[in-house]
């Protein structure tokens, strides 16, 4: 009968089918074909503690729960947004024609804007092939199809799951750089700030110091000069009071003086 190769009794089915079921078991899995990341200390940054990055392997590919930082953001131009899952809208059938077009992106990331965009090209026209080579092939010839394209999934998967779990690594190294080098750049600030106080407390310390020296010379000045005035007032008084002294007695003197010349001169006649 022609539906016999359609039952499920058929020796070719019960041979082929558990050992499809291998193969796909096989190859199935992300893990399997995905190399192994070191492990590290988990993340307690931005609530990543436990995120699936770490445990990516043991997911289903695609699958990622709201704390993973592939549901968080990522900016335009980095060089995981093209691979993000938030920007495709966890839709992978959208070709990337339709994606909005950033004349921003550096040249690195516009040559691999372009590489994407020839693989889902290839991709789509290599489908197109096998769709018209797979119809005229019988049912056999299907199932071997069908797991050569189980077990390149399989291997594409795991690929997939790869490289996810490197961006995420990368991403996450990033922001731990990028913090670093926030809180560096703050705790210089801060050692210029105390600096700079420093130099403040410094500068009003000696500006006070050198106001309070010269108001000390100053006042010295100040009250030498009194001195000396006060000295020369003195002086000036004592030469008042001299001149005054001689002055009487030259009044006083005066008349005796002249008296003892006419006697002088009357003897001298004689």
């Amino acid at each position: 009968m022609a539906s016999t190769p359609h039952t499920s009794n058929s020796p070719a089915s019960r041979e082929s089918r558990p050992h499809d079921k291998s193969a796909n078991n096989h190859h199935a899995s992300p893990a399997s074909h995905s190399f192994q990341i070191p492990h590290s200390p988990p993340h307690t940054r931005r609530g990543l503690v436990g995120s699936p990055v770490m445990t990516l392997g043991k997911a289903p590919v695609g699958h990622y729960p709201p704390t993973s930082p592939y549901t968080t953001r990522s900016v335009p131009g980095s060089p995981h947004y093209h691979h993000h899952p938030t920007n495709h809208h966890h839709n992978p059938m959208i070709p990337l024609s339709v994606l909005p077009r950033m004349p921003f992106l550096t040249p690195d990331h516009a040559e691999q804007r372009k590489a994407m965009e020839a693989a889902a090209s290839a991709e789509r026209q290599r489908a197109k092939e096998l769709e018209i080579k797979e119809a005229g092939m019988s049912l056999e010839e299907l199932r071997l199809v069908l797991k050569r394209e189980r077990q390149r999934m399989g291997r594409i998967a795991g690929d997939l799951a790869a490289m996810r779990t490197v961006a995420g690594h990368s991403q996450l190294e990033a922001e731990v750089m990028e913090e670093g080098r926030v809180n560096s750049l703050m705790r210089k600030m801060d050692k210029i700030q105390e600096e700079k106080g420093r130099i403040i407390l410094e500068l009003e310390s000696e500006e006070e110091m050198l106001t309070n020296t010269l108001q000390k010379k100053l006042d010295a000045v100040r009250a030498e000069k009194r001195l000396l005035e006060h000295t020369i007032e003195q002086e000036k008084s004592a030469n008042e009071k001299l001149r005054k002294q001689l002055t009487n007695m030259k009044d006083q003197y005066l008349p005796t003086a002249d008296a003892l010349e006419e006697e002088d001169e009357m003897e001298e006649e004689e």
